[in-house]
């Protein structure tokens, strides 16, 4: 793979009415480009631009990107297992005779002695009277459940009862949606053109107003919440067919290496954040061979979160100037998405001054 011979951006800028994206910038680089080799010379102010170049500055440091939500907490880890007893101490010394204790107290009675012998049987008693009834016993225990005897005939059924009054009438459904319009009808024939009047000096009224003229098609200028890009390579140098990745307003030393369309990848020149949602309308890829190498073919490929879209236009150069436009597929983007091109060419041994165009609106 050999080296890029150089890189820069010409010019991105976000007009009135697009949404910030971030806290602002530290510096500024500005650039002088001339318009007819595309070349880039780096100056302090655009107002060094001689004739026959186009000032434009750019931001060196990109928006810092919003932070992202706080993760849950991860679930509490198993207990682990108890460790090994310790082996035991040794035995401490023996500690010194504690004085005597207080007096017990007096020990339980003695048991019962023995009865003595029974003496002998005194005159009976008279008869007492009767003691009072005792109250009832409890109730006893309920008997279980007798088998179920057979089912009765049916009986015969019974006169239809009288008609209910009539309900509340429901209420009105919502009015359904208006239906389509009807084709206007097609305009009458003219009618004969009637004989001149005599002049007259009384004006006439004002005739009807002039039906309006179609909408013309969507320009490719720059309005509110919209965003223009332009890369540009004094020149191209890479590996054959290899596709490589493009940040669309970040100035990178070296493409060669940016493997992965999206801010994932270690190098962080490969996306931008799209700043605003829009609809991406040209996607204009410019080539000026400066011979030496043959013919060498260049595509450009509009990437969204790392996936190629229908957006994609090629160039193939010998000698001399050419380009080509996307303008048929467009792509929306909302605002967040990351934006990336890809670039490649089939000859590296050309060398290119390459220019790769976006605008969104």
């Amino acid at each position: 793979m050999s080296s890029l011979k150089s890189f820069g951006v010409i010019a991105f800028s976000l007009l009135s009415g697009t949404a910030a994206i971030a806290a602002p910038v530290s510096q500024n680089i500005s650039a002088c480009v001339n318009s007819s080799t595309g070349a880039v010379r780096i100056v302090s102010s655009v107002s060094l631009c001689v004739a026959g170049e186009t000032g434009t500055t750019w931001a060196v440091v990109g928006p810092t990107g919003a932070t992202g939500a706080t993760g849950s907490a991860g679930a509490t880890g198993a207990q682990g297992p108890a460790g090994a007893n310790g082996a035991t101490g040794p035995a401490g010394p023996a500690g010194a005779t504690g004085a005597n204790g207080a007096t017990g107290p007096a020990g339980p009675a003695g048991a019962t002695g023995a009865n003595g012998a029974t003496g002998s049987a005194g005159p009976a008693g008279a008869t007492g009277a009767n003691g009072a009834t005792g109250p009832a016993g409890p109730a006893g225990a309920t008997g279980a459940t007798g088998s179920a005897g057979p089912a009765g005939a049916t009986g015969a059924n019974g006169a239809n009862g009288a008609t209910g009054p009539a309900g509340p009438a429901g209420a009105t459904g919502a009015t359904g949606s208006a239906g389509p319009a009807g084709a206007t009808g097609a305009t009458g024939p003219a009618g004969p053109t009637g004989a001149t009047g005599a002049a007259s000096t009384v004006a006439g009224p004002a005739g009807p107003a002039g039906a309006t003229g179609a909408t013309g098609a969507a320009g490719q200028g720059i309005g509110p919440n919209s965003f223009y890009t332009l890369i540009s390579f004094p020149g191209s140098d890479g590996d054959n067919n290899t596709t490589y990745y493009l940040n669309p307003i970040v100035s990178e030393p070296n493409y060669n290496g940016n493997t992965s369309p999206t801010l994932s990848d270690a190098n962080a020149y490969t996306a931008m954040i799209a700043p605003s949602t829009c609809t991406i309308k040209a996607l204009n890829l410019g080539a000026y061979n400066y011979g030496g190498g043959g013919s060498d073919t260049l595509t450009a490929t509009v990437y969204i979160n790392g996936n190629p879209t229908s957006m994609t236009t090629s160039v193939t150069t010998t000698s001399g100037a050419a380009s080509s436009s996307d303008t048929t597929h467009t792509q929306s983007v909302t605002a967040g998405e990351q934006i990336s091109i890809g670039f490649k060419e089939s000859n590296d041994n050309g060398y290119n001054s390459v220019t790769i165009g976006l605008i969104c609106q």
